[in-house]
């Protein structure tokens, strides 16, 4: 991005001095859809694995809002491998009183000076340098210390951050929904992050007197959203922030669909409250789009004149879909305020006057 669309950029983006430099009317709209839900947490101690994930900012961000514009009270515990890091990193948001680092890694047995009354688990080392067998090994660990913990603790209720991973490519092209998968074994192998995070949710159930809930995360958009790796939208808008050409080396007839973070974020505070106990819930937006035309979009909504090449004219005769359906989530009442396009140009003017965090 030159200076001068930066500049733009910059005067009609606000910066706000709010928790993780996140929108503020991103927080207001959290806060408006999710008030009740954080009353009903008033006095609540909350224990977050994941906390400095992308999610994991999210939820943090939209406590630390509720806490100063609602006055509720919350006690927060955030587990970290390296909280020096942390601290140095956001040090207004995990300042004394405010958030409170827990050092320790989820691989490892969980000890805390005190009981939370609620968990979301979010925690998975997806890191490239890992297998996929290394990855998926992990987040069993981790998911086998959390659930001893939380048995251990008294838990009231866990939230679990699972994955659409977990479905397989039927080749169906039609909206996965829960009664789809079929949960595995325990003595299942591990081979990847889907089946392990799958795997996950059946030890997380089998937990005695804990209400678990399993969030089967898909794809979003928002503030945060690493734009270098592998996320299709996320690399749209790096290429739009760049001035570079979109380049699709495939057909672009991928079909893909994408929430906003702010109603991520509404959904999962809901599910914790009030999904059904050992119940997957999908989340994610029903609106399609393929990957093509979402590069379109892309380029329209944030100016790109460098518009997109589809390398690949011939269709591939394999079509690859991951979009869920969110009926039961519906049947919450859930559901998703915030568009595509406005959700790409919320996170395009985002990451040009953020650049600091990537």
């Amino acid at each position: 991005m030159n200076e001068e669309q930066r500049s733009i950029s910059i005067s009609i983006f606000e910066i706000v001095d709010i928790p993780f430099q996140l929108p503020r009317e991103d927080l207001d709209h959290i806060l408006a859809s999710t008030e009740d839900i954080f009353h009903s947490l008033n006095g609540s101690r909350i224990f977050i694995t994941g906390g400095t994930g992308f999610i994991g900012r999210w939820l943090l961000a939209s406590l630390l809002h509720a806490r100063v514009e609602s006055g509720v009270k919350l006690s927060v515990d955030v587990l970290t491998r390296n909280p020096d890091f942390t601290l140095a990193r956001w040090p207004v948001e995990f300042a004394e009183g405010q958030l409170r680092l827990i050092s320790g890694d989820i691989t490892q047995p969980l000890e805390l000076d005190s009981n939370p009354d609620y968990v979301i688990h979010g925690a998975a080392d997806t890191s490239t340098y890992l297998s996929p067998q290394e990855v998926g090994n992990a987040i069993i660990r981790g998911t086998r210390n959390i659930g001893s913990f939380a048995a251990n603790t008294n838990v009231d209720r866990l939230l679990f951050l699972s994955s659409g991973a977990v479905y397989d490519d039927l080749g169906l092209h039609t909206p996965f929904f829960e009664a789809q998968l079929n949960s595995p074994e325990h003595g299942l192998e591990i081979t990847d992050y889907g089946t392990s995070k799958q795997l996950s949710e059946t030890m997380l159930n089998s937990v005695p007197n804990i209400s678990v809930v399993s969030a089967r995360c898909f794809a979003f958009v928002g503030p945060y959203l690493p734009l270098d790796q592998n996320f299709a939208i996320g690399n749209f808008i790096a290429d739009s922030l760049n001035n570079r050409k979109t380049i699709i080396r495939g057909d672009g007839l991928g079909v893909r669909s994408y929430m906003y973070t702010s109603d991520l974020v509404i959904w999962l505070w809901e599910l914790l409250l009030k999904g059904e106990a050992d119940t997957a819930y999908n989340v994610g937006s029903s609106m399609e789009t393929t990957i093509a035309a979402l590069a379109h979009t892309v380029a329209k909504v944030t100016g790109n004149s460098r518009g997109v090449s589809i390398q690949n004219r011939e269709k591939s005769s394999h079509r690859s879909y991951y979009v869920p359906d969110v009926s039961r989530a519906r049947d919450l009442d859930l559901d998703i305020d915030i568009n595509l396009e406005t959700a790409i140009d919320k996170t395009a003017k985002w990451a040009a006057t953020h650049s600091d965090w990537m």
